[in-house]
């Protein structure tokens, strides 16, 4: 008796095993499915973007011809975190035409990097600024379409790295 208890004991421990790998199978794929869907959620939730060609508001050709480019009180603040203090606020700076500029962000800060590519992001429209005005040659950017303003600036990334050379007397 003792024998057909071990077994039938034996059983139902590796029935109870198979039946918590199966929940614990089942519990995961609907965290994933979950997960999916509060992913297509959010993303349906992002504004558009501003329509690619305004007719109306088209650049006059050649645009730009001079790229002097002037930014006024621009303020921009993060699309993730709406609530926080906007990550430009109030920049203002002329480019003389022409000009090629960079920017310089410290390596350890990521304050420094999330302030350079709000700006860049800024330029290019791919964040609409809070408030704040930039203009091409003259021409406000902030109503034409994207792909006319993407198609006239360019963006070239570098990444420079500090090199240090010591020289030795042989």
């Amino acid at each position: 008796m003792i024998k057909f208890s071990v077994g039938i004991s034996l059983l139902y421990s590796l029935s109870v095993t198979n039946m918590l790998n199966w929940l614990v199978r089942t519990i995961a794929e609907v965290d994933d499915g979950l997960a999916h869907y509060y992913r297509c959620t959010e993303f349906a939730s992002i504004p558009a973007e501003a329509p690619p060609v305004v007719i109306d508001r088209r650049p006059p050709q050649p645009w730009p011809s001079r790229g002097k480019i002037v930014v006024e009180n621009l303020v921009v603040s993060s699309q993730t975190e709406p609530t926080m203090a906007p990550i430009l606020k109030g920049v203002s700076f002329e480019t003389k035409k022409m000009e090629k500029i960079g920017i310089a962000v410290q390596q350890s800060s990521p304050a420094s990097l999330q302030e350079a590519t709000a700006l860049i992001h800024a330029l290019l429209r791919v964040v609409e600024p809070d408030d704040g005005q930039v203009r091409i040659d003259n021409v406000d950017v902030s109503p034409m379409g994207v792909a006319d303003l993407r198609s006239a600036v360019s963006i070239v990334p570098r990444v420079l790295l500090p090199i240090s050379i010591v020289l030795s007397k042989c």
